[in-house]
């Protein structure tokens, strides 16, 4: 398998798994964990099928990601997951979850994917 593969699936799930954790929080409401509630809250968050297939993929993305850690350098291949993620959740964000799309977001996008460029000519 070529190496670029299991970096392509280890973004795509994390954020996917974003997404999901996301949607199924926002289908429970807000979460306080405080003491009184935390049990009950617990449960909504462990029950929620949209959460338990969002972690579910942070188990598998975990195990995709020790196979890249195991064939490119971590300081390399940490900031391009962490910045193609922070791209794909934007854009999954604005297009399932109707979140807004601001110039600014756009803006930080743009410098992400030179910081990506600059991170590989390097």
């Amino acid at each position: 398998m070529p190496p670029l593969i299991p970096f392509i699936l280890a973004v795509i799930i994390s954020a996917v798994g974003n997404l999901l954790l996301k949607y199924g929080i926002s289908r429970i409401g807000n979460i306080t964990l405080s003491a009184e509630n935390l049990f009950a809250e617990l449960f909504k968050i462990f029950t929620s099928p949209f959460i338990i297939i969002g972690l579910s993929g942070y188990v598998f993305g975990f195990l995709i990601w020790v196979k890249v850690l195991s064939t490119t350098e971590v300081s390399r291949a940490y900031p391009a997951l962490v910045s193609s993620t922070v791209i794909l959740v934007l854009l999954g964000s604005t297009l399932f979850l109707k979140e807004q799309l601001s110039v600014i977001k756009i803006a930080g996008v743009i410098l992400i994917i030179f910081g990506i460029y600059f991170l590989f000519k390097s």
